[in-house]
C-alpha cells in the first residue's frame, strides 16, 4: 500500500489523518541561519522546538507562516525539517511530495523471495555442474516444509527459470549441494533430463 501526501510546498504536508500515521517529523533550526540572527538564543530556540509538536511546526512551516515558540517567531527558512517513515515503513520524499510503503514482508512475499533464491542457486549449480546454458535438467531437493511448500506453489515459476524438465522431492542428481537459504539447509539436485 502507498500514499501519497503533500510535501513541503505551499500545501499542508499532512493532508489526512492517515497520512500523519506514517510519517514522523523531526525539526531542528537551521543553524547557519538561526545562529547569526539570534546568538545565544539559539539554546533556547532548540529547547523550545524539541517541546513543541514537530508536526504542527512543520504543517505551519511548510504553509509559508512563520512559527512562534517561547516568544521567538521563526521564519519557515530558519528551520530543517525532516520526514521519515513511522516503524513498519519507509519514505521517499522529492519535489514536495512523499511517499510511503510498507516494509512489512508477507507470507506470500516471504515465498516469492525464497523462490527466487533457490532459482539463484540452482542457476549456480547448473554452472558448477558444467551444464550448458540450453540444457534442459531433472531437478531435486531436499529441505523442509518452507521448500516444500514454495515448491509446491512455485514450481512452475522454478522449472521455467532454471529449465526443469522435472522437479521433486528427494536430492538425487549428478550434481548435488548443501546449501543454507536464510538459516534452512537445503539440499539440491540436478542432472541432465
Amino acid at each position: 500500500r502507498s500514499l501519497f501526501t503533500e510535501g513541503l510546498s505551499t500545501q499542508p504536508l499532512v493532508q489526512n489523518s492517515e497520512a500523519a500515521d506514517l510519517f514522523e517529523y523531526s525539526v531542528k533550526p537551521n543553524l547557519p541561519v538561526v545562529g547569526p540572527k539570534y546568538g545565544s538564543e539559539v539554546g533556547r530556540i532548540t529547547r523550545a522546538l524539541n517541546a513543541a509538536n514537530p508536526e504542527e511546526v512543520a504543517r505551519t512551516a511548510a504553509s509559508g507562516q512563520p512559527v512562534v515558540l517561547d516568544g521567538i517567531e521563526l521564519q519557515p527558512n530558519e528551520l530543517l525539517i525532516t520526514l521519515s517513515g513511522k516503524p513498519g515503513y519507509a519514505v521517499a520524499e522529492e519535489a514536495g511530495y512523499a511517499v510511503a510503503i510498507t516494509t512489512e514482508v508477507t507470507p506470500e512475499l516471504a515465498d516469492e523471495g525464497l523462490a527466487r533464491e533457490l532459482v539463484r542457486r540452482i542457476q549456480e549449480m547448473r554452472k558448477s555442474a558444467g551444464f550448458e546454458i540450453a540444457d534442459r535438467i531433472n531437478l531435486s531437493y531436499d529441505g523442509g516444509e518452507d521448500v516444500a511448500r514454495v515448491v509446491a506453489s512455485w514450481g512452475d515459476y522454478i522449472r521455467q527459470e532454471t529449465l526443469a524438465e522435472k522437479l521433486f522431492a528427494g536430492a538425487e542428481g549428478t550434481y548435488a549441494e548443501d546449501v543454507d537459504i536464510d538459516g534452512d539447509q537445503v539440499r539440491l539436485a540436478v542432472a541432465k533430463a
